[in-house]
């Protein structure tokens, strides 16, 4: 009697030992400062088969893997930095002379983790405290704070990847008991916190760049990048300057059209940011490079009158370029052409209205082609009779 099994089906396949991947819920292979990456173990992805009883821990494990894939990707293929956005300004009160607002924009983590603030927030450098109209912003360290002075004269504001619980549900009782059952909370949100650091974010365990622009012009073999232990990214490098005169710049107006406001702090948001350029970005700047760079130059137009069809009332003017499928552009008026001048796409006529009663007309042309740098200017004065 068959039963639709075979042997091979029902035989047991040893995997061989491994050490515990933790990821986020303990400590990764390999690296000793528990940086939260499973970069030196193989991810493991839930197997469903019929009649299998399936839990928490199953759930959990099939999100974990589809989360560390996509960190892994960002880091591997992307890397981190702040990609847009994230200006950081000042934005003092009376009762606030250190408070900044951050602008809305987007980070990736060292550790491969996206961070989308989509509201402006208020910060104050002086009690740590945060004001945004997103419910998934915080602040490090937990206010309050009844100082109303940094205690730093320089500081580094950062954006941290965090994630909060919310919507709390009751926990369904176990068998037929009827006490109170307690809440737990149904869902995690990405959030994130700013943080007011003495010095930028690093560990032991992040390893400095492992080329560089020599290496990658040469080509070779190079390191997977490091996991980093932070979740952290530089926004602005800000100076405290507290003996500095100190307004309400939205209340007296007077004063900062007057240039007299000083700010008490001074913001430097690109010196200790590290910036992420995207794909868009990348194309425009190979863009950039191609239309400049080691690009030929076009052939310089020449420019002459055709003397066999001149007449009394006008002259006809040649603009040619050796260059392959060239585009001349022209003005008659002495200005220098560009790309937005007059096409000249066979001989260019010249009338008595554009001599203006003059004897002469300076012509301008340049050359501009696929592949190419536009040309230089070539001009030529052409006599209203070519002839005389």
């Amino acid at each position: 009697m068959s039963t639709g099994l075979d042997r091979q089906s029902l035989a047991f396949v040893p995997k061989p030992a491994s050490k515990p991947c933790g990821g986020r819920a303990g400590k990764p292979c390999g690296c000793d400062c528990g940086c939260g990456c499973d970069d030196a173990c193989g991810l493991e992805r839930v197997r469903f088969f019929p009649r299998q009883l399936l839990g928490a821990d199953d759930m959990n494990a099939e999100q974990h893997y589809f989360r560390e894939k996509l960190r892994r990707h960002n880091r591997f293929l992307h890397g981190w930095g702040v990609v847009c956005g994230c200006e950081v300004r000042p934005s003092a009160t009376t009762d606030r002379p250190y408070q900044v607002i951050i602008c809305p924009g987007y980070v990736v983590t060292p550790q491969g983790d996206e961070i989308l603030i989509g509201c402006p927030a208020l910060f104050d450098l002086a009690t740590c405290m945060v004001s945004s109209d997103d419910p998934c912003a915080f602040s490090r360290p937990c206010p309050p704070v009844t100082t109303t002075l940094p205690q730093r004269t320089k500081l580094y504001l950062a954006v941290c990847y965090k994630e909060c619980d919310v919507r709390p549900v009751r926990v369904a009782p176990v068998g037929c008991s009827c006490d109170d059952v307690a809440c737990d909370y149904s869902r995690i949100r990405d959030a994130y916190e700013f943080a007011c650091l003495d010095s930028p974010p690093g560990c032991g365990c992040k390893s400095k760049q492992p080329y560089n622009c020599e290496d990658l012009c040469r080509g070779g073999i190079f390191p997977c990048p490091a996991c980093s232990c932070n979740e952290c990214v530089v926004l602005a490098t800000i100076t405290i300057r507290p003996d500095e005169h100190i307004v309400d710049p939205a209340a007296d107006v007077k004063l900062v059209n007057a240039g007299l406001y000083t700010s008490p702090m001074q913001i430097d948001n690109l010196t200790d940011r590290k910036l992420l350029y995207s794909t868009e970005m990348l194309q425009t700047m190979a863009w950039c490079e191609c239309r400049g760079g080691d690009l030929p130059v076009a052939a310089t137009p020449t420019i002459k009158p055709e003397d066999s069809t001149a007449s009394e009332d006008s002259v006809l003017v040649d603009i040619s370029s050796t260059t392959p499928g060239a585009t001349l552009y022209y003005t008659i008026d002495g200005t220098d052409p560009d790309e937005s001048s007059l096409v000249a796409t066979g001989a260019v006529e010249l009338t008595v209205d554009h001599f203006q009663g003059g004897a002469t007309v300076t012509v301008k042309a340049i050359a501009a082609a696929s592949g190419y740098q536009d040309s230089a200017i070539g001009s030529a004065v052409i006599h209203a009779n070519p002839n005389p």
